[in-house]
This record gives structure tokens, C-alpha cells and sequence, in this order.
């Protein structure tokens, strides 16, 4: 238990560490929201839901809004190669080497045509 904790409050430190663009093959990209939070405070956010071929699920949360989710995720075509920006634990999580990647699903910062 202590671990699963411990891990929690490490994950963003972890994720800023030695950012690089990794490619990925789109297969789909939605608007959508992420939802968090405890039992008594329940937070929701505006993402991108990304499916690739070679990283799984992407979200990108990075300025996105309800206003422009659904245009940036109509920006990402299927079958197009792209480089999405992650942080070290991303990338690990990426490439399925991640031990907890059950816990945590990579998330990109940025993206851009390969």
C-alpha cells in the first residue's frame, strides 16, 4: 500500500523528467473528458483521446478545452504518423515497460506531423 502511494505522489516528477517527441500512429482521436478526485471532491477535465498503434491510449491535456477539444481531435487523422511530446514515465508507459502501466496511461504535451 505504502508503495502505491509512494508511486502517486512520484508520478509527476517521474513525467518531467526528459521529455521527447516518441511517433505514434493514429488510429482514432476523440474529444472527451477525464474524470478524478476522491470520494468527496470529484474533479473533470477536457482532453484528447488518442488510440495508436505502437503507444496505446495518448491523452493530451495540455491547453485543451471544451471550446477547442473536438477541432484539435479532428486535427489528428487516422493512419497519419505523428510525434506526440512525453515525459520519461510516459514513454515507459508507451512502450508497455512501465511496471504500473496499468496504472497510469501515457499522456503527451504536445503534437506534431512526422
Amino acid at each position: 500500500m505504502l508503495l502505491f502511494v509512494g508511486l502517486i505522489f512520484i508520478n509527476p516528477w517521474l513525467e518531467s523528467l526528459d521529455a521527447q517527441w516518441v511517433p505514434c500512429t493514429v488510429t482514432s482521436a476523440e474529444a472527451a473528458t477525464a474524470s478524478g478526485g476522491g470520494r468527496t471532491a470529484r474533479t473533470s477535465r477536457p482532453m484528447v483521446k488518442i488510440q495508436t498503434q505502437q503507444c496505446g491510449e495518448v491523452g493530451i491535456f495540455n491547453e485543451i478545452t471544451s471550446e477547442n477539444q473536438q477541432q484539435i481531435a479532428s486535427e489528428l487523422k487516422p493512419g497519419q504518423t505523428y510525434e506526440f511530446e512525453m515525459g520519461w514515465l510516459s514513454q515507459r508507459a508507451a512502450a508497455g515497460i512501465w511496471v504500473f502501466d496499468w496504472m497510469f496511461d501515457p499522456e503527451a504535451t504536445a503534437f506534431r506531423t512526422l
